[in-house]
């Protein structure tokens, strides 16, 4: 007699469509995960905590984390003139306490 042999059938189109939804979802999150992997603790008064709250609960953002990371990065692109100003400074700042660890290990 011949062999029975099973066969499983494909998911339908709906359940592929949905399965690559999550995949993209899930995506999504890793590199949303990855791009914003310090962590800031704040504290925000009420009015501004409404406001973050709100971008959530309309959807805009997942979560407080995700908008407030979101409305940092806009601040700092608002004033990209500030930082170009101060980052030669800073790391002028940098440079020198890393000249003066050096110095005193050399001094011991």
């Amino acid at each position: 007699m011949g062999e029975i042999r099973t066969v499983d059938c494909p998911p339908n189109a709906e359940k592929v469509e949905e399965m690559l939804k999550d995949i993209e979802k899930i995506e999504k999150q890793i590199i949303k995960a990855w791009k914003r992997s310090n962590v800031v603790m704040t504290r925000l008064n009420d009015e501004d905590m409404a406001k973050v709250d709100a971008l959530v609960e309309v959807g805009i953002f997942d979560s407080r984390s995700e908008a407030v990371a979101f409305l940092v990065h806009e601040g700092i692109k608002a004033r990209k003139d500030i930082f170009d100003k101060i980052m030669p400074i800073v790391n002028q700042i940098q440079e020198l306490r890393k000249k003066a660890k050096e110095a005193l290990k050399q001094g011991k």
